[in-house]
């Protein structure tokens, strides 16, 4: 009987008032799978779920966190821009959000072999994502929270091969983006264009792993123009500049200046001022030996370094006198400078600012140039006058493309280069110079050059008779050019018995003897396979065992990859060997995890090694 009672008064989740059963499903215990499943449990459970529930399914997007794999991804950026709309499907954009993540993991796991043969990855296997940020307005933002998070992940010992291949659709997905806003940006009136922005989707393009929003980017404006302000309330606290509200001050900061906001001696003390904090206090300063460092020529970093070349320092200066109420012109008078001259006393005539001249204000009249002053742009020849924020970003992108070049010859990887030769094309599409020198380095890496065709195509009709010969030239070179032809044929397993010479394995952590650098070994060959040329530039002759023994390729922290001989590595014990490696950007594309001090091969490194693992096992269980 009071079994019988007991079941007659039970009762379920649906006998529930509704609004509790929602009170449940906001539960912070509770995922947003958590509550697809209880959805899927009956009709009225998913009539309850999916009606009427989109305060539910607000929490759990704000939350920010879905459950995907053994990981909590989270959207921190979608919810942002979801927060600023006035109406929202949460429910629709929760299912948007899980399904973008489901593609681009899969995504993932589909080219993935195609990527681990690849020197320089190439972006024709991220179309799909192309197609789908199209069709999806918000998809951008979806899929870079998801890759970020991939990428940011705390455990920095295992997921590698998974965080190397989120870094690479990063990189497409975040460019392919920059590509659509320069395109917007191209388009603007020219008082319309702020320099800022221009060279910041510059240093964004060059580093696509990290955020350099505008917003990031005037933040950091922001503050050095905080610390000119302070200067100037000590130097002149009666300046006008403190009787303007902080809110009108900060609309200076995101649009173009028509005239100056002050006469002509109060600007001159802003420029005194902006001269004093950056040169003297911070020490700002033009670089005249490292034009084939890239940094020195992306705002971000120049920011941080307080030094650059002189168009990046200059857009600093332009930036911070704009905010203050100051409009300063960018010239060129053999390199780039900065001119003013007061709307309200013309007849004071033109004042240059010349950060590389040890920033000093300088009257036209006395004005030369640094002579001292060597650098790519440096041409007294050129013809004097302003320049527009097109010109400066062109101009910045080729200094660019030479520190690229020059990074290339010196360390064999060309990847700065190509990003600096896609900038170009993006910035000028239908120059047939920049697509010549782009498809060049296409074809050197066997990368699909269908969107160079694609564009000469498009423009075909455009051309004068002589650039169409170049664009034919051009197409009838591409004709002869197929990458699906050349692609690399499967790798090969190395066994221990072909070699059982070979010592050491992949994955082991080393030290070479001679230059005292530490490794990590990525593959080895029974014998040197180096040319005859490379074997006398290393002084192979001059080892013990000259070319007749294992060399190992190793990656260095560095971001270099070297061929070292078995005669000057060393491994490192299991004291101590420790993951010094996790920055080497292709540490992901050959091993899974680190672990008990040394890396464990991905599947498809394990596929060409297999029987290393068990070496490395071996080895430092004996440690």
């Amino acid at each position: 009987m009071e079994n019988k009672a007991s079941e007659e008064t039970s009762t379920t989740l649906l006998d529930l008032p509704p609004e509790l059963i929602r009170g449940v499903m906001i539960m912070p215990s509770m995922t947003m799978t958590d509550i697809s499943r209880l959805a899927q449990t009956c009709h009225l459970m998913n009539e309850l779920v999916s009606e009427d529930c989109n305060d539910v399914w607000r929490t759990m997007h704000l939350r920010r966190f879905v459950t995907f794999g053994h990981d909590q991804l989270r959207w921190p950026e979608a919810n942002k821009a979801l927060l600023e709309a006035s109406e929202v499907d949460w429910h629709a954009e929760c299912k948007l959000g899980f399904h973008l993540m489901t593609l681009t993991a899969n995504l993932m796991d589909e080219i993935w072999p195609k990527v681990y043969c690849e020197s320089e990855v190439c972006y024709s296997h991220f179309s799909p994502l192309r197609q789908t940020m199209d069709e999806h307005k918000s998809a951008y933002i979806y899929i870079k929270d998801f890759l970020v998070a991939v990428i940011n992940d705390k455990n920095t010992d295992f997921n590698l091969t998974q965080k190397f291949q989120a870094k690479q659709i990063l990189s497409f997905i975040r460019q392919e983006y920059i590509t659509a806003q320069w395109n917007i940006f191209k388009g603007l009136p020219e008082e319309k264009k702020l320099l800022e922005h221009g060279v910041g989707y510059v240093s964004q393009w060059c580093q696509p792993l990290l955020d350099m929003s505008p917003e990031y980017l005037g933040n950091r404006l922001d503050q050095l123009t905080s610390t000119v302000l302070d200067h100037l309330a000590e130097c002149h606290p009666d300046h006008p500049i403190f009787t303007v509200p902080q809110n009108e001050r900060k609309k200076w900061g995101i649009e173009t200046l028509p005239c100056d906001k002050w006469n002509a001696n109060h600007c001159m003390q802003i420029l005194r001022s902006i001269d004093h904090v950056l040169i003297e206090c911070l020490g700002f300063h033009g670089t005249k030996e490292h034009y084939d460092h890239r940094e020195n020529y992306l705002i971000d970093q120049v920011i941080s370094m307080q030094q650059g070349v002189p168009i990046a320092l200059n857009v600093i200066v332009e930036c911070i006198a704009r905010r203050l109420g100051v409009r300063t012109e960018p010239w060129f008078r053999g390199h780039f400078v900065l001119m003013w001259k007061s709307d309200a006393n013309p007849e004071l005539g033109e004042v240059y600012l010349d950060v590389c001249n040890t920033g000093s204000l300088i009257h036209s009249e006395t004005y030369v140039g640094n002579t001292g002053f060597v650098g790519p742009y440096r041409n007294l020849t050129c013809p004097k006058g302003p320049a527009s924020c097109i010109e400066i970003v062109e101009r910045l992108t080729a200094g660019i493309e030479v520190a690229g070049r020059i990074s290339t010859r010196n360390t064999g990887n060309s990847s700065d280069l190509r990003s600096a030769l896609e900038l170009m094309f993006v910035i000028h599409p239908k120059n047939l110079t920049y697509i010549l020198h782009l498809a060049r380095l296409y074809m050197l890496h066997n990368i699909s050059v269908s969107n160079l065709i694609e564009t000469i195509m498009s423009i075909m009709d455009e051309l004068p008779d002589d650039a169409r010969y170049h664009a034919e030239n051009i197409l009838r070179m591409f004709r002869n050019y197929s990458p699906e032809a050349q692609s690399k044929p499967p790798p090969m397993p190395r066994t221990r018995e072909m070699a059982p010479h070979v010592r050491f394995a992949v994955g082991m952590s080393m030290v070479h003897k001679q230059y005292n650098y530490l490794c990590v070994i990525t593959g080895w060959d029974p014998i040197c396979t180096a040319t005859d040329i490379w074997k006398e530039e290393m002084g192979v002759q001059w080892l013990t065992y000259k070319d007749n023994q294992p060399f190992y390729n190793v990656l260095v922290p560095d971001g270099t990859t070297r061929y070292a001989a078995q005669e000057n590595l060393e491994p490192l014990n299991a004291n101590d060997a420790f993951n010094v490696l996790n920055k080497h950007p292709d540490l992901g594309r050959y091993f899974e995890s680190y672990q008990n001090g040394y890396y464990v091969p991905n599947c498809m490194k394990l596929a060409e090694y297999p029987d290393d693992p068990a070496v490395c096992q071996q080895f430092y269980a004996l440690q």
